[in-house]
């Protein structure tokens, strides 16, 4: 299903390294992300201010780019246990 969406320009994929491939609309692909290493939820960040903007040498043309910063939630930090991971069985 998701690859006949990506041919049909509905939806980009999403490729974190080390990952399954995972989809969202289409047209939001170059745009920084944040992976909580506790959950794998990945989240879209705004990238106001974060400095997108560089000049390429002479001869060089950008076609896409894939920022990924990795660290921790605060819902997944702060001891609750977050909702998106599968709770593990205790081993006695």
């Amino acid at each position: 299903m998701g690859r006949l969406c990506v041919q049909n320009g509905i939806l980009d994929p999403i490729e974190v390294p080390g990952q399954a491939p995972r989809y969202q609309a289409a047209g939001r692909c170059n745009q920084p992300r944040f992976v909580c290493t506790q959950c794998n939820r990945v989240f879209n960040l705004s990238d106001k201010g974060m400095g997108s903007q560089f000049e390429c040498p002479d001869g060089f043309y950008v076609e896409k780019s894939e920022v990924y910063y990795y660290g921790v939630r605060r819902e997944c930090a702060n001891g609750t246990r977050c909702p998106y991971v599968e709770p593990v069985a205790a081993v006695s």
